[in-house]
């Protein structure tokens, strides 16, 4: 029973990392195409153009349009304005 443990635990801190590369990642690449956002919960949630975007999962919601990663979302301030 150890293992599953053991595996378990992995998955967990893998997961953990992953998450903590696309916040990274995504505030990255808004910074340098100049995008501005307000940060929320120590960073963990954006408001960027009026669209809340969580940097971590790479999920955004602008009213009743939704979608995932940080490009879809630059596609989507673009096209709103």
């Amino acid at each position: 029973m150890g293992d599953l443990k053991d595996d378990y635990a992995a998955i967990k801190e893998y997961w953990k990392e992953k998450k903590a590369s696309n916040l990274d990642k995504s505030k990255k690449i808004l910074n340098e195409l100049g995008f501005k956002y307000k940060e929320f919960n120590g960073g963990i949630h954006l408001k960027v153009k009026g669209v809340d975007f969580w940097p971590s999962t790479g999920k955004w919601i602008d009213g009743k349009k939704h979608g995932r990663g940080v490009f879809n979302l630059i596609k989507r301030i673009k096209k709103i304005g």
